[in-house]
């Protein structure tokens, strides 16, 4: 009698079991065996598990890489505009070797003509093989080629929950904006001064700063070993890297925080360094001093309006790259002086 109930007991585990795996499998919300055709895709997910499936199952041939300071671009404007075939792969708060693995990932499984980088300084802090959310919990499974370590995304139930949002927000709430691809990972936020100003106070709370992230060898570091390193294995890939025009608060914070000289170190240095290569072109927008103190051009303290993106775009069209200004310093100290003049009945204390 015992052995026949365990018997059973095992039969239901095992069919629980099959039945969870076919399911995950069949449905693939994170589209890692194919793009899903049973239901509208959806583009509105965790980036780190959607990327990979898409790196591998989509056709183009030009890739936006970076953190959330890419998500803004709207990729029918990129097409036009750089008459090409570009997909975007941000990773929110993505460390520079995330962005790293990501982009070998694609490279691995398409042949790119070009790769659209915005390098966002504060993802190159700390080590050169770190992780925002941890190793332990970054979908490695996703990434690789190996069968074998599939059921890490076949077993789990979260897998399976994805799906249900996914079909939930489609078919009951008809929550529709994320199923074109034209809109992945655009953020509905409004850009304000208010916004601009609530975040910075937020961020003066809430910091969690280490200076020693953030010297200008650990810079340089993190650079050689994800950017540079990547741009030598693939010198038939046309790279377009650019900085992201974070807002003047943005600068107060990294001038209260003790790193503006580390930060212009390093932008001298990415800048004299990219120049050594035929097939990249190096993009600062972070001098345009009337449009980064202009609060109303920003979300939070950098994430800014996407109208600002055809301007990059226009800039790569052209390949009409921006020089280091060697007293671009100067005039930013200048800036942030002033803000804090400014704003100092508001915000900053």
């Amino acid at each position: 009698m015992y052995k026949i109930w365990v018997k059973n007991v095992l039969l239901i585990l095992y069919s629980i079991i099959f039945l969870l795996m076919l399911t995950n499998y069949i449905t693939d919300p994170y589209q890692h065996y194919r793009k899903t055709s049973m239901y509208p895709p959806f583009y509105g997910g965790n980036q780190r598990y959607l990327n990979s499936g898409i790196a591998k199952n989509y056709n183009y041939n030009g890739a936006i890489i970076g953190t959330s300071m890419t998500e803004q671009f709207y990729i029918p404007n990129v097409n036009k505009i750089l008459e090409s075939e570009f997909l975007k792969f941000s990773l929110s708060g993505a460390t520079l070797y995330e962005q790293n693995y990501m982009l070998k990932t694609i490279l691995e499984n398409n042949k790119l003509k070009s790769v659209i980088w915005g390098i966002d300084l504060f993802s190159m802090a700390g080590n050169v093989e770190s992780y925002r959310n941890g190793k332990e919990n970054f979908p490695f499974y996703l990434y690789d080629d190996n069968i074998l370590n599939d059921y890490q995304y076949l077993l789990n139930i979260d897998t399976f929950f994805e799906f249900l949002k996914i079909f939930k927000k489609y078919y009951i709430k008809k929550e529709r904006f994320y199923y074109e691809i034209d809109n992945m990972f655009i953020s509905h936020n409004i850009a304000s001064k208010e916004n601009a100003l609530n975040a910075f106070y937020e961020n003066k709370l809430n910091q969690d700063f280490k200076k020693e992230n953030y010297t200008f060898e650990k810079l340089k570091e993190n650079f050689e070993h994800n950017v540079i390193s990547i741009i030598q294995d693939n010198k038939d890939v046309e790279f377009h890297i650019y900085l992201p025009p974070y807002s003047i608060l943005a600068w107060c914070q990294i001038s209260e925080n003790n790193w503006l000289d580390d930060a212009y170190m390093i932008k001298e240095y990415m800048y004299k360094r990219l120049k050594t290569f035929k097939n990249v072109y190096f993009y600062n927008f972070q001098e345009d001093m009337d449009f980064i103190t202009n609060l109303d051009n920003y979300i939070d303290t950098t994430h800014y309006t996407s109208s600002f993106n055809d301007v990059v775009l226009k800039h790569l069209k052209y390949k009409d790259v921006s020089s280091y200004i060697e007293d671009s310093k100067n005039l930013m100290k200048e800036n942030i002086a002033l803000s804090k003049k400014l704003y100092k009945k508001e915000i900053i204390k």
